[in-house]
């Protein structure tokens, strides 16, 4: 299966990261590296997420960034560690784009 079909999804990880986030107790930006040659990365969370800062969902942007993924970060007021309808369209739309 050639690389640009395959897809890292999943629920508090993943690059579609459902309620996700790097894991560990700090981000070191110097720790990751590589290139991601523009793979849409989405990182969806809610702000009051009992599980992932939203510190941490910013640091995740910028290292994805960092490596050169297109992200898309999307914040959700009000939504705890959960996945919401906006999410599950965006993550088809990326897939359908590689089907």
């Amino acid at each position: 299966m050639p690389p640009e079909k395959v897809v890292i999804l999943g629920f508090s990880q993943g690059v579609i990261g459902f309620s996700g986030g790097l894991i560990g107790a700090n981000v070191a930006p110097a720790a990751y590296s590589g290139f991601l040659n523009a793979t849409p990365v989405l990182i969806g969370c809610g702000d009051t997420d009992p599980h992932i800062p939203l510190a941490r969902v910013r640091e995740t942007t910028e290292v994805m960034r960092a490596l050169g993924a297109a992200v898309t970060e999307r914040i959700y007021p009000g939504l705890g560690h959960t996945i919401n309808e906006d999410e599950i369209s965006h993550a088809l739309a990326v897939l359908n784009t590689i089907m």
